[in-house]
């Protein structure tokens, strides 16, 4: 199960279930934004192995995204 939390119009925090293997985490090309919004970079949390905090393209406020992973291991 995830959690997807915009932290702003360019962040967004990606909450796992459970810890996640940093290699397959760390892989922006994991995570796809639907309507074509770039991934741009995701870096797992140091401190909570469960949280990938994605970097991407503006959102426009207001709007419903779909997040897809794959390829992320545990």
């Amino acid at each position: 199960c995830q959690c997807i939390i915009a932290i702003s119009n360019t962040k967004c925090d990606v909450q796992f279930s459970e810890p996640v293997d940093e290699t397959t985490a760390e892989m922006a090309d994991n995570y796809m934004i639907d309507v074509g919004i770039s991934i741009n970079s995701a870096d797992r949390d140091i401190s909570n192995t469960s949280l990938v905090h994605l970097t991407v393209d503006p959102l426009n406020k207001g709007a419903t995204y779909t997040l897809t992973i794959n390829n992320v291991g545990d």
